[in-house]
């Protein structure tokens, strides 16, 4: 399985334990889930409906899955790439930036659930003037806030380029009356090998504090996924974990089936409490992965084969 450069620097005390290099592995179905899931948030507000924020997600991902190749030790662009139109080329760089931006704050952050901090919905300017804002917040197991800036690239920024993201990402100050724990930029490179750094500037001046209603942040987070596959009655078990899964699209490379899906503590705690687990363990076999949000990809090569 091929492996993910994630460098991470300028993190301060209490973080600074997290600054250095880590390569975790990253499959196809780990790829996808996060290619849909980070920024999803703000797509189905826009269109009025969840499931047509799924479905504009779920093409991301089958953009972002056909620019990189898996069969190599570590993560590459496909080689014609290059042939796409340069705006193209741009859009789908902007996709993989948005997609390791979440794998990243995922394992170094241990932050599972990202979402737009634009976001009208349970997300709320407590200063309305300022204009300025980083792209993503999202809380780990310890209740922290942390804001990212999300970038992709696939040649190195220019000095000007980190001072602007430096700035983007030090605008939210606080959330919920607290004050935030990192405020980082996460750049992810379409290169060969592809590569990530997270970089956790000095503070600047910030300019925001954002008001988020902890009980509407989960249900923000998987309506979409609850939406779609309310409808769906396929659950499988492995390694002691139950799924509920839905098809949503098919691989054009590998050319098989692709299921979303949700583990059962999340179906549980949607019809039952509305509190959703904080981190769940994150699992994955040869077909099925589900992550640490409970959110799972899984392939079949046909759409009965489950």
């Amino acid at each position: 399985m091929p492996t993910l450069r994630i460098e991470t620097r300028d993190f301060d005390v209490p973080y600074d334990h997290l600054n250095g290099v880590t390569n975790p592995t990253v499959s196809r179905r780990k790829c996808l889930k996060f290619a849909m899931t980070v920024g999803l948030s703000s797509l189905s507000p826009t269109f009025g409906r969840t499931r047509v924020g799924l479905t504009l997600a779920a093409y991301r991902a089958a953009a972002v899955r056909c620019a990189i190749e898996f069969g190599h030790a570590q993560l590459t662009r496909v080689p014609r790439f290059r042939r796409l139109d340069g705006t193209e080329q741009g859009n789908i760089a902007y996709w993989i930036g948005m997609t390791f931006v979440g794998i990243a704050a995922d394992k170094v952050l241990g932050v599972s659930k990202l979402i737009h901090a634009t976001q009208a919905h349970g997300v709320v300017k407590a200063n309305p003037i300022s204009r300025s804002l980083a792209d993503l917040v999202g809380q780990d197991t310890n209740q922290a806030w942390h804001v990212l800036e999300a970038k992709g690239r696939q040649i190195s920024p220019s000095a000007q380029k980190l001072l602007d993201w430096k700035t983007q990402a030090g605008t939210i100050i606080g959330v919920n009356g607290a004050g935030v724990a990192t405020n980082s930029y996460c750049v992810g490179f379409l290169q060969n090998p592809c590569s990530v750094e997270l970089v956790d500037p000095p503070p600047s001046t910030p300019s925001v504090r954002l008001v988020i209603p902890p009980e509407e942040f989960g249900q923000l987070y998987y309506q979409p996924f609850l939406d779609f596959i309310g409808v769906a009655d396929t659950w499988v078990i492995r390694g002691g974990r139950s799924v509920l899964l839905r098809v949503i699209g098919v691989d054009p490379i590998d050319n098989d089936y692709i299921y979303v899906g949700l583990d059962e503590k999340i179906v549980d705690a949607a019809r039952k409490t509305g509190r959703f687990p904080q981190r769940l363990p994150e699992f994955e076999d040869k077909d099925l992965y589900i992550a640490t949000d409970g959110i799972a990809v899984m392939t079949s090569p046909g759409a009965c084969d489950l």
